[in-house]
């Protein structure tokens, strides 16, 4: 299965960093929006938040790392952010859980 892991804190001024795993040999798209969603595709798995506006990563190979630095901005302070992954491997596609982050001081 594809899984979606937060290494780091959220907080202003420093790096936050997501990790996904699965489908060895496969690639992935990860994407980051502000809304939540419930989407069953089937196989694939549910989409769990909101594609509109969300940002999406160009692929990469997995396992991988994704890193993002918030800066240290105040107005931040409270934005929630959601974040997903699709795992592709031939013909197999896997969404992952979600991971909610909220910026915090």
């Amino acid at each position: 299965p594809t899984q979606l892991a937060l290494t780091t804190g959220t907080s202003i001024n420093s790096t936050i960093t997501l990790d996904t795993t699965g489908l060895a040999g496969g690639a992935y798209i990860l994407a980051i929006g502000f809304g939540v969603a419930q989407v069953d595709l089937g196989p694939a798995g549910t989409v769990l938040i909101d594609p509109i506006g969300a940002v999406k990563l160009p692929a990469a190979p997995l396992p991988g790392s994704d890193s993002f630095a918030v800066p240290n901005v105040s107005a931040l302070i409270g934005i929630d952010l959601h974040a997903q992954a699709l795992t592709v491997l031939g013909p197999l596609a896997h969404l992952s859980n979600r991971i909610d982050l909220t910026i915090e001081p």
